[in-house]
């Protein structure tokens, strides 16, 4: 419908003007207005990623994992993002099973970027574990996959590099 349309239109200009708040109420209520309508799984992975990107960790980990049909690679992002707020709210540990049903779910050869990002996110949970070892491993995966890349990711080499230094200095 319509009015669907523009409180989409008007949800992402929000954002985009700055207004993280408005936005997000906007898709927020979109989402709940569309209900099991497939366009939902899209809103809230947006949302869920904005969460993320705005560090509102906590909204994330405490919303529900939608019940909605979901692909292997959408069940994997939202797995993600909740482990992601775990570790992010000093939950490293309850994250676990949510990583590692996500990094089943999105695997692939060659990674992606986006499993890639998994895989630092979970490298930072191992290491907030006092797994340094395993997050070292999982930083020179990472660092190997970019360097085959044809186009890496500016931000992953970044937190790539920023991580691995951590660790070596830890």
């Amino acid at each position: 419908p319509k009015h669907i349309d523009s409180l989409v239109k008007h949800g992402l200009q929000a954002i985009e003007a700055g207004s993280y708040a408005l936005g997000l109420s906007l898709l927020d209520r979109t989402t709940h207005l569309i209900g099991k309508h497939p366009a939902a799984v899209t809103l809230r992975l947006l949302s869920d990623g904005l969460r993320i990107g705005l560090e509102r960790f906590s909204e994330v980990v405490d919303l529900a994992l939608p019940d909605l049909p979901l692909s292997d690679k959408q069940r994997g992002q939202f797995l993600q993002y909740k482990g992601w707020g775990l570790v992010m709210t000093g939950q490293a540990a309850a994250a676990q099973p949510y990583f590692e049903q996500a990094l089943q779910l999105m695997h692939c050869t060659p990674p992606s970027t986006e499993y890639l990002y998994l895989q630092n996110i979970y490298a930072l949970s191992q290491f907030r574990q006092g797994k340094r070892e395993r997050a070292m491993q999982f930083e020179r995966a990472i660092a190997l996959s970019l360097k085959l890349q044809s186009a890496p990711s500016p931000h992953l080499i970044y937190l790539n590099s920023m991580n691995t230094a951590r660790l070596l200095l830890s």
